[in-house]
Formats: C-alpha cells, structure tokens, sequence
C-alpha cells in the first residue's frame, strides 16, 4: 500500500498480532509497518486489570473490526461477547519513530506530510525504531 492509498483509509488497521514479554505486543500493519510495543500503560483498572493475568493477556487477537482485542475475562459481569480493544493508531505512529504528542497537535498537512516522509524511511530502511 503506497502513502497516498494509506491516507484514503479511514484508519490503519494491524493484520496481525502476538504477545511478547511483559506487557508487549509484537503488531504487523496493513502497509508492512511492524514492531513490539508496551501496553503496560492500558493495564489495570475495572476492566484492562484482567489482563495482568498472563493467560488473559496471551489471548490477544485480532477481531472481525480490525482492532487489537482480548475477550471478555472469565468471571467478569460483562455480556459473553464483550471485548477489550485497545487503540493502535499512536502505537504505528511510534513504530515510524515519530512522537504521537507531537504528531497528533499538528494541523491536518503537516501530519500527512510527516507521516508520508516516516513511511518513506521505513520503506527504505525496514524498521523505523
């Protein structure tokens, strides 16, 4: 998928997913852009607290919508196909080596630009990070 294809989505969708140590996922883009990411910062609380069990946490997936995912934990009053999705768009920004911060408050054509110039070092050198 080229910059301009990627920029017509409505978002950048991971295709793939595995656990790693700790609390790192290993997640792969639609576009080839891939790398391990901490999510320590999503676990805890009334519902992502689940995940600081390794069997829960080991079970990530990705759902029919194209989100990181976790089904529902056992023993949690939440209906059966309850999910915990996570939210990776500033995970793929991190991955081109880029501030999600600072990407994120810049007006819509400095985004894009900035995005395009990361893809394209990606593209030349395989890994941004």
């Amino acid at each position: 998928m080229n910059y301009e294809d990627m920029m017509k989505a409505p978002m950048l969708h991971p295709v793939a997913v595995e656990p790693r140590d700790g609390y790192h996922i290993w997640l792969r883009f639609v576009d080839g852009v891939e790398g391990t990411v901490d999510v320590s910062s999503v676990v805890g609380g009334i519902y992502f607290g689940a995940l600081s069990d390794r069997a829960v946490f080991e079970n990530v997936h990705i759902n029919q919508d194209g989100c990181v995912s976790w089904g529902r934990p056992d023993g949690c009053d939440l209906p059966d196909d309850f999910e915990l999705d996570i939210c990776t768009e500033s995970d793929y920004v991190t991955l081109l080596g880029l501030n999600p911060s600072e990407v994120w408050s810049m007006d819509r054509e400095s985004r894009r630009t900035t995005l395009r110039e990361a893809q394209k070092r990606y593209d030349l050198e395989g890994s941004a990070v």
